[in-house]
């Protein structure tokens, strides 16, 4: 890939990528590479590979690298939130992605929540996604 045709715009960061699909149409690849447009290197490249029903998890992962490479900080794309929704009388714990999709209940009682009993992270499940770094010289 030759980088200065991206530069011609005033581009800074190119982020350049692709899906392909496996053997079983339901498992899919996800590559990206991220370019310092400005400096004319590679930053990060990876792969992760899972479930076409995970393309959106992968995506948010993909997020997330973009923003710890460009700024140092973690992105907030593969976070959760944790809430309060009341009903009627109760108030339950629900659970949902940072940008509100995902929604899942916590508790399910018809008495008042006032908070979580435990950490919410402490319930996380491993990652049903593999993920590889891939380098690449420019």
């Amino acid at each position: 890939m030759v980088l200065q045709e991206w530069t011609a715009g005033g581009g800074e960061i190119l982020l350049a990528g692709e899906v392909s699909a496996h053997s079983d149409p339901l498992d899919i690849s996800v590559t990206f590479h991220l370019f310092d447009l400005v400096e004319e290197k590679h930053l990060v490249g990876k792969q992760y590979e899972g479930s076409v029903q995970l393309i959106r998890h992968m995506a948010h992962r993909i997020a997330d690298e973009v923003v710890l490479q460009v700024t140092g900080e973690r992105g907030v794309h593969t976070t959760k939130v944790a809430y309060v929704v009341a009903q009627g009388q109760s108030k339950e714990i629900t659970t949902a992605d940072f940008d509100g999709a995902n929604i899942r209940p916590i508790t399910q009682t018809s008495r008042s929540t006032f908070r979580p009993h435990g950490h919410l992270t402490a319930r996380r499940s491993p990652s049903p996604l593999t993920s590889s770094e891939i380098p690449i010289s420019i």
